[in-house]
Protein backbone atom coordinates (compact mmCIF):
# COMPACT_ATOMS: atom_id res chain seq x y z
CA UNK A 1 0.00 0.00 0.00
CA UNK A 2 3.10 2.15 0.62
CA UNK A 3 4.29 2.25 -2.55
CA UNK A 4 1.17 3.05 -4.16
CA UNK A 5 0.14 5.76 -1.74
CA UNK A 6 3.63 7.55 -2.01
CA UNK A 7 3.11 9.40 -5.10
CA UNK A 8 -0.19 11.12 -3.49
CA UNK A 9 1.82 12.21 -0.40
CA UNK A 10 3.91 14.27 -2.88
CA UNK A 11 1.22 14.96 -5.20
CA UNK A 12 -0.83 17.16 -2.43
CA UNK A 13 1.87 19.84 -1.30
CA UNK A 14 2.55 20.08 -4.85
CA UNK A 15 -0.99 21.32 -5.73
CA UNK A 16 -0.88 23.70 -2.88
CA UNK A 17 1.95 25.46 -3.62
CA UNK A 18 0.58 25.53 -7.59
CA UNK A 19 -2.25 27.28 -6.34
CA UNK A 20 -0.94 30.14 -4.17
CA UNK A 21 2.23 30.56 -6.23
CA UNK A 22 1.95 29.40 -9.60
CA UNK A 23 4.72 27.35 -9.92
CA UNK A 24 4.58 24.29 -12.20
CA UNK A 25 3.49 20.81 -10.07
CA UNK A 26 6.31 19.46 -12.41
CA UNK A 27 8.82 21.71 -10.80
CA UNK A 28 7.70 21.33 -7.31
CA UNK A 29 7.48 17.92 -7.51
CA UNK A 30 11.82 16.90 -7.78
CA UNK A 31 12.33 19.70 -4.96
CA UNK A 32 9.83 18.12 -2.21
CA UNK A 33 10.94 14.66 -3.12
CA UNK A 34 14.20 15.17 -2.84
CA UNK A 35 14.37 17.20 0.67
CA UNK A 36 11.74 14.29 1.89
CA UNK A 37 14.52 11.48 0.65
CA UNK A 38 17.40 13.17 2.04
CA UNK A 39 16.03 13.75 5.61
CA UNK A 40 14.59 10.16 5.67
CA UNK A 41 17.44 8.39 4.72
CA UNK A 42 20.07 10.25 6.44
CA UNK A 43 17.78 10.43 10.03
CA UNK A 44 16.22 7.08 10.16
CA UNK A 45 13.21 6.46 11.95
CA UNK A 46 14.25 9.55 14.83
CA UNK A 47 14.69 11.49 11.99
CA UNK A 48 11.08 10.83 10.63
CA UNK A 49 9.77 10.79 14.56
CA UNK A 50 11.25 14.21 15.54
CA UNK A 51 10.13 15.93 11.95
CA UNK A 52 6.81 14.49 12.39
CA UNK A 53 6.78 16.16 15.54
CA UNK A 54 7.42 19.82 14.32
CA UNK A 55 5.58 18.92 11.45
CA UNK A 56 2.33 18.34 12.93
CA UNK A 57 3.03 21.05 15.61
CA UNK A 58 3.46 23.91 12.26
CA UNK A 59 0.25 22.06 10.84
CA UNK A 60 -2.30 22.48 13.54
CA UNK A 61 -1.08 25.71 14.39
CA UNK A 62 -1.36 26.76 10.76
CA UNK A 63 -4.97 25.25 10.18
CA UNK A 64 -6.39 26.74 13.75
CA UNK A 65 -5.35 30.44 12.60
CA UNK A 66 -7.31 30.21 9.61
CA UNK A 67 -9.94 28.76 11.45
CA UNK A 68 -10.12 31.66 14.00
CA UNK A 69 -9.34 34.30 11.21
CA UNK A 70 -11.58 32.49 8.33
CA UNK A 71 -14.94 32.80 11.29
CA UNK A 72 -14.59 36.26 12.46
CA UNK A 73 -14.57 37.47 9.00
CA UNK A 74 -17.38 35.90 7.78
CA UNK A 75 -19.12 37.07 11.24
CA UNK A 76 -19.05 34.26 13.83
CA UNK A 77 -20.18 30.38 13.71
CA UNK A 78 -23.79 31.21 13.36
CA UNK A 79 -23.40 32.35 9.54
CA UNK A 80 -20.91 29.65 8.57
CA UNK A 81 -23.52 27.39 9.61
CA UNK A 82 -26.32 28.85 7.93
CA UNK A 83 -24.84 29.36 4.93
CA UNK A 84 -23.86 25.41 4.85
CA UNK A 85 -27.23 24.21 5.82
CA UNK A 86 -29.34 27.02 3.37
CA UNK A 87 -27.68 25.26 0.27
CA UNK A 88 -27.37 21.74 1.94
CA UNK A 89 -24.09 20.94 2.60
CA UNK A 90 -24.60 19.61 6.05
CA UNK A 91 -26.20 16.30 5.14
CA UNK A 92 -25.83 13.12 6.90
CA UNK A 93 -24.67 9.42 5.89
CA UNK A 94 -26.86 7.64 2.97
CA UNK A 95 -28.85 5.18 5.32
CA UNK A 96 -28.70 2.49 2.91
CA UNK A 97 -26.40 -0.66 2.68
CA UNK A 98 -26.35 -0.28 -0.95
CA UNK A 99 -21.68 -0.62 -1.22
CA UNK A 100 -22.25 0.87 -4.28
CA UNK A 101 -23.41 4.40 -2.11
CA UNK A 102 -20.77 7.31 -1.88
CA UNK A 103 -21.32 8.51 1.44
CA UNK A 104 -23.61 5.14 2.73
CA UNK A 105 -23.71 3.78 6.03
CA UNK A 106 -22.02 0.84 5.26
CA UNK A 107 -19.31 2.67 3.58
CA UNK A 108 -18.68 5.03 6.42
CA UNK A 109 -19.39 3.05 9.47
CA UNK A 110 -17.99 -0.53 8.65
CA UNK A 111 -15.79 0.55 6.29
CA UNK A 112 -14.51 3.06 7.95
CA UNK A 113 -13.95 1.34 11.42
CA UNK A 114 -12.60 -1.38 9.47
CA UNK A 115 -9.97 1.23 7.31
CA UNK A 116 -8.85 3.00 10.50
CA UNK A 117 -8.49 -0.37 12.73
CA UNK A 118 -6.05 -1.29 10.13
CA UNK A 119 -4.13 1.75 10.21
CA UNK A 120 -3.62 2.02 13.87
CA UNK A 121 -3.32 -1.11 14.56
CA UNK A 122 -1.25 -3.51 11.59
CA UNK A 123 -0.17 -1.06 9.24
CA UNK A 124 4.10 -1.27 9.53
CA UNK A 125 4.33 2.34 9.57
CA UNK A 126 2.67 2.73 12.39
CA UNK A 127 3.99 -0.40 14.19
CA UNK A 128 7.82 0.73 13.45
CA UNK A 129 6.74 3.71 15.90
CA UNK A 130 4.94 1.70 18.31
CA UNK A 131 8.02 -0.36 18.71
CA UNK A 132 10.60 2.39 19.74
CA UNK A 133 8.56 2.67 22.79
CA UNK A 134 9.10 1.76 25.89
CA UNK A 135 7.03 -0.94 26.94
CA UNK A 136 3.12 -2.15 25.95
CA UNK A 137 1.76 0.67 28.16
CA UNK A 138 3.37 3.22 26.13
CA UNK A 139 2.03 2.37 23.15
CA UNK A 140 -1.38 1.83 24.67
CA UNK A 141 -1.30 6.05 25.39
CA UNK A 142 0.19 6.82 21.97
CA UNK A 143 -2.85 5.09 20.51
CA UNK A 144 -5.44 6.41 22.50
CA UNK A 145 -3.03 9.80 21.75
CA UNK A 146 -3.32 9.29 18.05
CA UNK A 147 -6.88 8.62 17.76
CA UNK A 148 -7.84 11.97 19.93
CA UNK A 149 -5.67 13.92 16.95
CA UNK A 150 -6.79 12.14 14.19
CA UNK A 151 -10.13 13.25 15.26
CA UNK A 152 -9.42 17.12 16.12
CA UNK A 153 -7.43 17.18 12.81
CA UNK A 154 -10.38 15.58 11.11
CA UNK A 155 -12.76 18.07 12.40
CA UNK A 156 -10.57 21.10 11.41
CA UNK A 157 -10.04 19.74 8.36
CA UNK A 158 -14.24 19.26 7.80
CA UNK A 159 -14.93 22.65 9.51
CA UNK A 160 -12.14 24.80 7.17
CA UNK A 161 -14.44 23.39 4.25
CA UNK A 162 -17.47 24.86 5.57
CA UNK A 163 -15.39 28.12 5.66
CA UNK A 164 -14.58 27.76 2.38
CA UNK A 165 -17.83 27.17 1.01
CA UNK A 166 -19.36 30.07 3.21
CA UNK A 167 -16.67 32.37 1.31
CA UNK A 168 -17.56 31.30 -2.09
CA UNK A 169 -21.17 30.25 -1.81
CA UNK A 170 -22.21 33.16 -4.14
CA UNK A 171 -18.85 32.68 -6.24
CA UNK A 172 -17.54 29.19 -7.41
CA UNK A 173 -14.16 29.25 -8.03
CA UNK A 174 -14.10 26.34 -9.96
CA UNK A 175 -17.01 27.52 -12.80
CA UNK A 176 -15.09 30.51 -12.81
CA UNK A 177 -11.93 28.81 -13.30
CA UNK A 178 -10.48 30.36 -10.76
CA UNK A 179 -9.34 26.84 -9.31
CA UNK A 180 -9.05 24.31 -11.57
CA UNK A 181 -9.79 21.62 -9.81
CA UNK A 182 -11.40 21.18 -6.19
CA UNK A 183 -8.34 20.04 -4.36
CA UNK A 184 -7.37 23.91 -5.21
CA UNK A 185 -10.31 25.33 -3.72
CA UNK A 186 -8.98 25.39 0.06
CA UNK A 187 -5.49 26.57 -0.83
CA UNK A 188 -7.30 29.39 -2.58
CA UNK A 189 -9.66 30.31 0.31
CA UNK A 190 -6.34 30.30 2.29
CA UNK A 191 -5.47 32.81 0.05
CA UNK A 192 -8.03 35.11 0.11
CA UNK A 193 -8.92 34.64 4.37
CA UNK A 194 -5.06 35.42 5.28
CA UNK A 195 -3.16 36.59 2.53
CA UNK A 196 -3.27 40.27 3.40
CA UNK A 197 -1.06 38.86 7.10
CA UNK A 198 2.46 38.25 5.66
CA UNK A 199 4.09 35.16 5.69
CA UNK A 200 0.46 33.58 6.68
CA UNK A 201 0.04 31.45 3.62
CA UNK A 202 3.41 30.17 3.69
CA UNK A 203 2.84 28.76 7.26
CA UNK A 204 -0.79 27.24 5.46
CA UNK A 205 1.22 25.54 2.74
CA UNK A 206 3.98 24.83 5.51
CA UNK A 207 1.42 22.76 7.70
CA UNK A 208 0.29 21.33 4.10
CA UNK A 209 3.99 20.39 3.26
CA UNK A 210 4.64 19.35 6.72
CA UNK A 211 1.31 16.49 7.05
CA UNK A 212 1.68 15.17 3.43
CA UNK A 213 5.93 14.83 3.62
CA UNK A 214 5.27 12.97 7.69
CA UNK A 215 3.22 10.51 5.92
CA UNK A 216 5.95 10.24 2.66
CA UNK A 217 8.51 9.93 5.52
CA UNK A 218 7.06 7.67 7.37
CA UNK A 219 6.39 5.27 4.56
CA UNK A 220 9.50 5.21 3.55
CA UNK A 221 11.33 4.75 6.32
CA UNK A 222 8.47 1.10 7.32
CA UNK A 223 9.02 0.18 3.35
CA UNK A 224 12.83 0.01 3.81
CA UNK A 225 12.37 -1.91 7.11
CA UNK A 226 10.58 -4.37 5.36
CA UNK A 227 12.62 -4.49 2.39
CA UNK A 228 16.11 -5.37 4.86
CA UNK A 229 13.65 -7.98 7.21
CA UNK A 230 12.02 -9.79 4.77
CA UNK A 231 13.84 -9.77 1.26
CA UNK A 232 17.66 -9.55 2.17
CA UNK A 233 18.48 -10.65 5.64
CA UNK A 234 16.81 -13.85 5.16
CA UNK A 235 18.90 -14.93 1.91
CA UNK A 236 22.16 -14.21 3.76
CA UNK A 237 24.47 -16.59 5.31
CA UNK A 238 26.13 -13.93 7.27
CA UNK A 239 24.56 -10.77 8.93
CA UNK A 240 24.94 -7.44 7.55
CA UNK A 241 27.18 -5.31 9.08
CA UNK A 242 26.08 -2.14 10.63
CA UNK A 243 27.31 -0.09 7.54
CA UNK A 244 26.15 -2.46 4.88
CA UNK A 245 22.29 -2.35 6.69
CA UNK A 246 22.41 1.62 6.59
CA UNK A 247 23.81 1.45 2.83
CA UNK A 248 20.70 -0.91 2.46
CA UNK A 249 18.43 1.07 4.19
CA UNK A 250 19.57 4.62 2.71
CA UNK A 251 19.36 2.64 -0.85
CA UNK A 252 15.69 1.55 -0.78
CA UNK A 253 14.66 4.97 0.49
CA UNK A 254 16.19 7.01 -2.72
CA UNK A 255 14.99 4.26 -4.62
CA UNK A 256 11.14 4.25 -3.90
CA UNK A 257 11.48 8.06 -3.15
CA UNK A 258 12.49 8.40 -7.03
CA UNK A 259 10.09 6.33 -7.86
CA UNK A 260 7.04 7.84 -5.91
CA UNK A 261 8.14 10.98 -7.87
CA UNK A 262 8.21 9.52 -11.52
CA UNK A 263 4.85 8.37 -10.45
CA UNK A 264 3.44 11.98 -9.71
CA UNK A 265 1.85 12.43 -12.97
CA UNK A 266 -0.09 9.67 -13.04
CA UNK A 267 -1.69 10.49 -9.58
CA UNK A 268 -1.89 14.04 -11.04
CA UNK A 269 -4.88 12.22 -14.14
CA UNK A 270 -7.02 10.26 -11.75
CA UNK A 271 -8.83 12.32 -9.81
CA UNK A 272 -9.52 14.22 -6.55
CA UNK A 273 -6.79 13.57 -3.85
CA UNK A 274 -8.47 12.08 -0.89
CA UNK A 275 -10.84 9.87 -2.85
CA UNK A 276 -7.78 8.53 -4.83
CA UNK A 277 -6.23 7.66 -1.66
CA UNK A 278 -8.86 5.83 0.32
CA UNK A 279 -9.51 3.39 -2.97
CA UNK A 280 -5.76 2.90 -2.97
CA UNK A 281 -5.66 2.04 0.82
CA UNK A 282 -8.42 -0.46 0.05
CA UNK A 283 -6.58 -2.61 -1.97
CA UNK A 284 -4.35 -3.96 1.05
CA UNK A 285 -6.03 -2.35 3.96
CA UNK A 286 -8.67 -5.64 3.91
CA UNK A 287 -6.40 -8.64 3.03
CA UNK A 288 -3.55 -7.61 5.32
CA UNK A 289 -6.35 -7.30 8.17
CA UNK A 290 -7.46 -10.14 7.63
CA UNK A 291 -4.52 -11.53 7.06
CA UNK A 292 -3.11 -10.58 10.66
CA UNK A 293 -6.63 -12.10 12.48
CA UNK A 294 -6.05 -15.14 11.11
CA UNK A 295 -3.07 -15.19 12.49
CA UNK A 296 -4.16 -14.08 16.07
CA UNK A 297 -7.40 -16.02 15.99
CA UNK A 298 -7.12 -19.28 13.81
CA UNK A 299 -3.31 -19.94 14.42
CA UNK A 300 -3.61 -23.48 12.92
CA UNK A 301 -4.23 -22.27 9.44
CA UNK A 302 -1.47 -23.08 7.11
CA UNK A 303 0.96 -20.15 5.77
CA UNK A 304 0.26 -21.21 1.79
CA UNK A 305 -3.42 -21.25 2.85
CA UNK A 306 -2.94 -17.23 3.89
CA UNK A 307 -1.06 -16.53 1.17
CA UNK A 308 -3.54 -17.79 -1.34
CA UNK A 309 -6.29 -15.78 0.79
CA UNK A 310 -4.31 -12.69 0.83
CA UNK A 311 -3.51 -12.96 -3.32
CA UNK A 312 -7.17 -13.69 -3.99
CA UNK A 313 -8.65 -10.75 -1.84
CA UNK A 314 -5.81 -8.29 -3.33
CA UNK A 315 -6.26 -8.95 -7.08
CA UNK A 316 -10.31 -9.18 -6.67
CA UNK A 317 -10.36 -5.86 -4.48
CA UNK A 318 -7.61 -4.28 -7.39
CA UNK A 319 -9.94 -5.31 -10.10
CA UNK A 320 -12.76 -3.54 -8.31
CA UNK A 321 -10.54 -0.27 -7.49
CA UNK A 322 -9.72 -0.26 -11.42
CA UNK A 323 -12.38 -0.92 -12.80
CA UNK A 324 -13.89 1.96 -10.83
CA UNK A 325 -10.91 4.20 -11.25
CA UNK A 326 -11.53 3.76 -15.11
CA UNK A 327 -15.41 4.26 -14.87
CA UNK A 328 -14.43 7.51 -13.26
CA UNK A 329 -12.33 8.82 -15.79
CA UNK A 330 -14.48 7.99 -18.67
CA UNK A 331 -17.48 9.50 -17.06
CA UNK A 332 -19.02 6.09 -16.78
CA UNK A 333 -19.27 6.86 -13.16
CA UNK A 334 -20.49 10.21 -11.55
CA UNK A 335 -21.61 11.53 -7.76
CA UNK A 336 -24.48 13.51 -7.69
CA UNK A 337 -23.15 17.25 -7.42
CA UNK A 338 -24.64 20.14 -5.29
CA UNK A 339 -25.83 22.87 -6.85
CA UNK A 340 -23.45 26.15 -6.74
CA UNK A 341 -23.78 29.99 -7.70
CA UNK A 342 -21.60 32.58 -9.66
CA UNK A 343 -24.41 34.84 -9.58
CA UNK A 344 -22.43 37.49 -7.24
CA UNK A 345 -19.20 37.65 -8.63
CA UNK A 346 -16.72 40.36 -7.88
CA UNK A 347 -14.40 39.69 -10.98
CA UNK A 348 -14.98 38.92 -15.00
CA UNK A 349 -14.69 35.25 -16.30
CA UNK A 350 -15.60 33.09 -18.99
CA UNK A 351 -18.01 30.35 -18.37
CA UNK A 352 -16.73 26.86 -19.27
CA UNK A 353 -17.34 25.33 -22.81
CA UNK A 354 -19.41 22.44 -21.74
CA UNK A 355 -21.85 25.40 -20.02
CA UNK A 356 -24.70 23.56 -21.09
CA UNK A 357 -28.60 22.59 -20.47
CA UNK A 358 -27.43 19.71 -18.40
CA UNK A 359 -24.62 21.98 -16.56
CA UNK A 360 -27.44 24.55 -15.84
CA UNK A 361 -29.60 21.75 -14.06
CA UNK A 362 -26.87 22.10 -11.41
CA UNK A 363 -25.34 25.29 -11.50
CA UNK A 364 -27.39 28.99 -10.35
CA UNK A 365 -26.68 31.54 -12.63
CA UNK A 366 -28.36 34.28 -14.23
CA UNK A 367 -30.85 34.10 -16.98
CA UNK A 368 -29.24 36.01 -19.29
CA UNK A 369 -25.53 34.07 -19.00
CA UNK A 370 -24.71 32.98 -21.96
CA UNK A 371 -21.95 29.90 -22.94
CA UNK A 372 -19.83 32.50 -24.12
CA UNK A 373 -20.79 35.48 -22.26
CA UNK A 374 -18.77 37.21 -19.44
CA UNK A 375 -20.21 37.70 -16.08
CA UNK A 376 -19.11 40.49 -13.62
Amino acid sequence: MNILWQPICIYVPALTLNQVSGISVSKIVPMTSMVCILYTSVGGIKGVVWTDVIQGIVMIGSMAFVIVKGTLDLGGLNVVLDRNRQFDRLVGPDMTLDPTVRMGVLALFIGGAFFKLQANGINQSIVQRYLTLPNFRAVKQAILLSLTGFMIVLLMCVYIGMLAFAEFYHCDPITTGLARAKDQVIPLYVMKSVGTFPGLVGLFVAGVFSAALSSLSTALNSLSGVILTDFIEPFREKPLTERQTAFVLRGVVVVFGLLSMASVPIVEKLGLVMQLSSTVAAITCGPLLGAFSVGMLLPFVKTESLLTGISCASTFTAYIVVRAQIAIFTGQMTSPTKPVSVEDCDYLFDLPDNWNATTMAYVYCPKWAKPSRKIS
